[in-house]
């Protein structure tokens, strides 16, 4: 059955099925793939906006495109001025918005918190944005007493994350696939 939150959007003309936003420390940037599906040929304009943690726009882009029915991919350089890099002691988050226009009028929206950062692994080594890094992790079993598989909360879920960093942790291994969205987007805060 259905335990996870389900939403229904419902949108005749065209919408967005994906945004993927890159991080690339090296060109202070998020590269954004953006796929939007379209019923029909016509004009729509996309706006892509980002904000630093404060709300303040760090950047911005409007650009006019001529969507063909079916599929059609938008990507672009988000470039940063004053970047400030996601770390464990500092979980800096943006929120990438990115909104379609068909004749002045929104019709798809997308919105989403993001990090600037690089985890990689080189030798054997395990590294965020460039500097070395332990990790230190356990395993998050993510029984609940109400639903059980599900978090009755946003703030169960930022105790667990507390505790674990209180013990030194690092990383959590979650068990449940798919993870639900709101133990991912907690973790990016934290």
């Amino acid at each position: 059955g259905i335990w996870q939150s389900v939403s229904l959007q419902f949108n005749q003309t065209a919408w967005i099925e994906s945004a993927f936003y890159q991080p690339d420390i090296e060109k202070s940037q998020f590269d954004l793939e953006l796929s939007v599906q379209s019923k029909a040929a016509l004009e729509a304009k996309v706006e892509v906006e980002l904000l630093d943690a404060t709300g303040e726009v760090v950047f911005n882009k409007d650009e006019v495109h001529c969507l063909e029915a079916g599929v059609n991919s938008y990507k672009t350089a988000m470039p940063l001025a004053n970047p400030i890099l996601w770390s464990i002691e500092n979980p800096h988050l943006y929120t990438a918005k990115v909104r379609l226009l068909i004749d002045g009028e929104p019709c798809a929206q997308h919105q989403e918190r993001i990090g600037l950062r690089a985890f990689t692994y080189v030798e054997g080594r395990f590294y965020l944005n460039g500097e070395h890094i332990y990790l230190c992790g356990g395993f998050w079993e993510g029984v609940y007493a109400k639903h059980q598989s599900y978090p009755e909360n946003r703030e169960v879920i930022k105790k667990e994350i507390r505790l674990a960093k209180a013990a030194g942790l690092n990383l959590l291994r979650p068990w449940r696939r798919p993870v639900p969205p709101i133990i991912l987007e907690e973790a990016d805060a934290a």
